[in-house]
């Protein structure tokens, strides 16, 4: 897990090695990821992204302070 401040942003990161996993639904068949991205977009007013592919998946938060 990652943490950092620049220009009031924070960005909170959460890396893994695993195999990664297959993008194309991925809100649709997670709820929790669904409801963590509602949340920051909804009162974070901030973003999630999320990469995954054969080396791990990388998600990150990234909203003001």
């Amino acid at each position: 897990m990652q943490v950092g401040l620049k220009n009031d942003i924070i960005t909170l990161k959460v890396l893994d090695n695993g195999s990664g996993y297959n993008q194309e639904h991925t809100f649709e068949n997670h709820l929790g990821l669904l409801l963590v991205e509602r949340f920051v977009q909804g009162k974070l007013f901030g973003t999630l992204s999320i990469r995954s592919d054969h080396e791990g998946t990388a998600t990150t938060i990234r909203f003001k302070k």
